[in-house]
């Protein structure tokens, strides 16, 4: 009887030991399965992550381009202001020193000779009023004189400095006041101005 208990003994051993190593594998492939499972699962969020980077990235660049290229515009278009706003102060100070009432009395002698009909013409000036006076005392008697026409002259509310002209009693009038030469110079100069900054 004790050699069968020690062969039941023997048995149940050898059963328990296969079991245990069974399960022990089972237990080893499912830790293996498992660890196999987080490797992978680790690499997907790790390219998950490096692909999300690689587009920050990406779009930052883009952004940074898109910001750079609009700081570039808009320091053109605000040197293109700046310029034409000197370039408007500029040539308004000049046609405010060119037109003296001497400078404007010899280009109407010149438009009177050109332009003016032969048959006793008439003509209106129109002037700032600070220059009425001056004017005045210039044009009528020198034309009246020279070149035998009427000359009336008249103040312009609206005349910071120039003239306006107009011949025989016509609506239309030849503008000559600072404002128009300096908006005619300004248009002139102005874009080509634009074109080398460009």
């Amino acid at each position: 009887m004790a050699v069968e208990l020690q062969g039941l003994l023997n048995k149940l051993q050898e059963e328990g030991v296969k079991k245990a190593d069974q399960e022990k594998q089972t237990i080893i492939d499912q830790a293996k399965q498992e660890a196999a499972k987080i490797v992978a699962d680790a690499k997907k969020e790790a390219e998950a992550i490096v692909k999300n980077a690689q587009q920050e990235e990406a779009d930052i660049q883009v952004k940074a381009k898109a910001a750079v290229n609009q700081a570039s515009r808009d320091i053109i278009i605000g040197l293109q202001t700046s310029l034409q706003e000197r370039l408007n102060k500029l040539a308004k100070q000049s046609s405010q020193e060119a037109m003296t009432p001497e400078f404007m009395q010899k280009v109407i002698a010149q438009m009177v000779e050109k332009y003016a009909d032969q048959d006793a013409p008439s003509i209106e000036v129109m002037v700032a009023p600070s220059e009425l006076e001056t004017m005045t005392k210039l044009l009528t008697q020198s034309l009246i004189d020279d070149m035998k026409i009427n000359c009336e002259v008249v103040k312009g509310n609206d005349i910071a400095g120039g003239l306006k002209v107009s011949f025989d009693g016509a609506d239309l009038f030849l503008d000559c006041t600072e404002d128009a030469i300096t908006q005619l110079v300004a248009s002139y100069v102005g874009p080509r101005l634009a074109d080398m900054i460009k």
